[in-house]
């Protein structure tokens, strides 16, 4: 989303870009620019019709929830405060969020098609991962509503041509190629950054995670002239942070959200990373830093990683007997060429 935004408020366009989200960061980010609009007009009547849902529930409920929720704000006027008026194409940007593990983000997935389809206008989405995913009927018919569908890995792109999305299904890549990446100057000796999420694994991978990291730094201390701890989402990443100083009985410097957005990213190509998210997985590769990756859950954090490497990151898996750093290859990501395969879309894009 950050990416998005940050291309649209370089554009001279005269139209609005109104954010469906309230994320405190994301909006002090764009505080003040005349052309992006926050907002949650469009969240509260989803929000009510999947209230009563849990996750036993079925996907089609709901995409159900969500068509309820827009006909229910297409009947009360003046809709959404005015702001269906003036709406000329809705926007799903990228994430790994529509997936059988957070099915509630299909309510409002099929909230905003049957909007898109009430008022007439286009929907689209960019960088999009959708594992792991089975099809129904229901949601055939809501994604064949789409004007395209780009998907950043093979196996949401194979899973859209297998159900008949065809002629919507792109084959693209992470939101984030929006723009090119900008790491830190390289350190010498390198540095070791850790990153790892507890929102995923459970507690035995959180044990075993912490065992082999707390043995890995001690194996090539030497080969390190600082650890560093990068959090990407402090709710669930300063759990291991917190868990790694103890087990190692020393103080690691921490790098969070806050600190990434007001000093940009830290990788650089002398660095060693270690991390179970995508994202950090794939700017740091994007910098240059070879690393380990961490497969938080399989068949959800598996297919990630891999979209990654299958673009050339060269990272490889730290549970599975890791190497040390002098025997991890660079990174062979084609920046310039996947930024010109990203650039491409945006003329796709409407309104973008």
């Amino acid at each position: 989303m950050d990416r998005w935004l940050a291309h649209a408020s370089t554009k001279s366009s005269p139209g609005q870009l109104y954010v469906n989200s309230w994320q405190d960061w994301l909006a002090a980010r764009y505080r003040g620019s005349d052309r992006i609009v926050f907002g949650k007009h469009l969240q509260h009547p989803v929000r009510a019709e999947v209230a009563s849902l849990s996750g036993g529930d079925s996907l089609d409920d709901f995409l159900a929830a969500g068509e309820r929720a827009a006909s229910n704000l297409l009947a009360a006027p003046p809709a959404a405060g005015g702001i269906l008026d003036k709406i000329e194409s809705f926007h799903l940007a990228g994430g790994g969020y529509l997936n059988l593990i957070t099915k509630a983000h299909f309510a409002h997935l099929s909230f905003m098609a049957a909007l898109a389809k009430s008022l007439g206008v286009p929907i689209f989405g960019t960088g999009l991962g959708l594992m792991p995913l089975n099809g129904t009927n229901r949601l055939y018919e809501v994604l064949s509503t789409f004007r395209f569908i780009e998907a950043r890995d093979i196996e949401s792109f194979d899973w859209l041509t297998s159900v008949g999305l065809k002629s919507v299904a792109i084959s693209g890549l992470d939101d984030t190629f929006i723009s090119p990446v900008v790491g830190g100057a390289p350190s010498s000796p390198r540095r070791l950054i850790v990153n790892v999420q507890s929102d995923m694994g459970g507690s035995h991978l959180h044990s075993t995670l912490l065992r082999v990291m707390k043995d890995y730094i001690h194996t090539y201390s030497r080969d390190f002239s600082d650890l560093l701890y990068v959090s990407f989402f402090d709710k669930s990443d300063v759990i291991f942070h917190e868990a790694l100083q103890q087990a190692l009985g020393i103080s690691i410097s921490l790098l969070n959200k806050s600190d990434l957005l007001a000093d940009g990213l830290p990788f650089s190509p002398s660095d060693v990373v270690i991390s179970s998210r995508f994202h950090c997985h794939l700017l740091a590769a994007r910098c240059g830093a070879s690393g380990l990756y961490i497969v938080a859950r399989k068949g959800y954090y598996d297919v990630k990683h891999k979209s990654i490497l299958d673009i050339g990151s060269g990272w490889i898996s730290f549970l599975d007997d890791p190497p040390g750093p002098s025997e991890l290859l660079p990174p062979a990501i084609d920046e310039q060429g996947q930024l010109a395969k990203k650039a491409a879309l945006l003329t796709a894009a409407p309104s973008l």
